[in-house]
């Protein structure tokens, strides 16, 4: 969920700081819409150097989207567990990103320190997908 948050203040001398957020729904709704900006511009006529950059990014970016809609998703399954109610949807959805972000260079697309890979095992050990 978005909206606004406390915090811990690690480096003031208040306790919490309040900061507001967007929820995951919202963060997919604009990653949708950027990303048909971008198939957009890259669909333009462009020198072929910028466009192979263009396309990277891009790349990069699809990579991105598709790790938060593998997020929704996980977070929908737990719930559904949790509730005992029909799991086909939400591993199939899991399942869908995860072979997504398999046939992509997931695992060396970010700054981040995260093995992706790890990431990637982690939600399908979850759900029970081979």
């Amino acid at each position: 969920m978005g909206g606004v948050q406390d915090l811990p203040a690690r480096f003031s001398r208040a306790t919490t700081l309040r900061e507001s957020f967007r929820g995951l729904d919202e963060s997919i709704q604009l990653q949708v819409a950027a990303g048909a900006k971008w198939r957009a511009v890259v669909a333009g006529p462009m020198a072929g150097e910028v466009r192979a950059r263009m396309e990277s990014d891009v790349a990069w970016f699809m990579a991105t989207t598709s790790r938060y809609r593998l997020m929704a998703a996980t977070c929908d399954f737990v719930i559904a567990r949790e509730n005992q109610l029909d799991l086909n949807e939400p591993r199939a959805r899991m399942a869908q990103e995860i072979a997504f972000l398999q046939s992509t260079g997931v695992t060396q697309d970010t700054i981040s320190p995260v093995d992706q890979r790890s990431f990637l095992n982690h939600h399908r050990a979850l759900a029970g997908i081979p």
